[in-house]
């Protein structure tokens, strides 16, 4: 099959089929491993800074700017100005393009994170992804919201396999497509499915679907997996990629990025001045 069909078969998957697709073999073992060495690098570091050996269960520290222990997640922000490679995964073509499909080509990159999943984690809860992700309030949403179109797709790296014993991300195949929060946990746990793969494979979704990390077993070692939001260029991207640079070195990494990637950080032409406006 050629490029073009491949991706347009990819987005159609996404938007009216399971929801999800799975590619293989999108980065080499040499980039799973540069890109896990600073994975654990810096979750060391945030750990440390935090106070904490590991992760524990349900903790969540809103003081840190990235240590954020979400049940049992250890979550590392703004990764594109923590490494080469975090740049190259973030701005990857074969996932852009199906994205393009999917949201249109003012795509724009919400957040780029990396998380580890512990041996003996609980099942996340069911949920959706931003901008959806406060859907349980409903006040908060235009009335008559729907999913006529999607707002969200998310790619996740596997950096290690996604096994259905280290708690592969679950997700009800088809469920992007009803524009509902999963409040009803019974039926998502009944009908979701967990979504498996080897190291380097990309996992593409939309955040429309009702999906969560599912249990991890005691003794299976920890998964580690590196979440790119993408939004349509009209959507409030999640992460602050400006103010992501205000540290030492961050404006010289940030004047270094390819065009592809600033296109993918500042590309958006609003909020502007528009007395100032071409």
């Amino acid at each position: 099959m050629d490029y073009e069909k491949q991706i347009e078969n990819d987005a159609d998957e996404i938007i009216n089929g399971k929801g999800y697709v799975v590619i293989p073999n999108v980065f080499t073992k040499e980039e799973i491993k540069e890109a896990k060495d600073l994975i654990d690098k810096n979750m060391d570091m945030l750990l440390e800074e935090a106070g904490k050996k590991s992760a524990i269960q349900g903790e969540y520290d809103d003081k840190k700017d990235s240590a954020n222990l979400v049940q049992g997640k250890i979550i590392v922000w703004n990764l594109v100005y923590k490494g080469k490679i975090f740049e190259k995964m973030a701005q990857k073509k074969r996932v852009v393009d199906v994205f393009k499909k999917v949201l249109g080509n003012s795509v724009v990159l919400g957040s780029f994170a990396a998380r580890t999943v512990n041996p003996g984690d609980k099942s996340q809860l069911p949920h959706v992804d931003y901008p959806y992700f406060d859907m349980h309030t409903m006040e908060r949403y235009p009335k008559n919201i729907n999913f006529s179109f999607l707002m969200n797709c998310q790619s996740t790296i596997m950096i290690d396999d996604f096994t259905k014993d280290n708690g592969s991300t679950a997700l009800v195949p088809g469920s992007q497509k009803w524009g509902t929060y999963p409040k009803d946990t019974d039926k998502y746990f009944k009908e979701c499915i967990q979504v498996t793969g080897e190291s380097g494979s990309a996992f593409l979704m939309t955040g429309a679907c009702w999906h969560g990390s599912y249990e991890s077993k005691e003794n299976c070692g920890d998964r580690r997996a590196i979440l790119g939001q993408y939004l349509p260029g009209f959507v409030k991207p999640m992460e602050d990629w400006e103010k992501g640079s205000k540290f030492p070195g961050g404006e010289d990494i940030k004047n270094n990025f390819s065009d592809d990637l600033k296109a993918l950080l500042f590309g958006y032409d609003y909020p502007r001045i528009m007395q100032e406006a071409d």
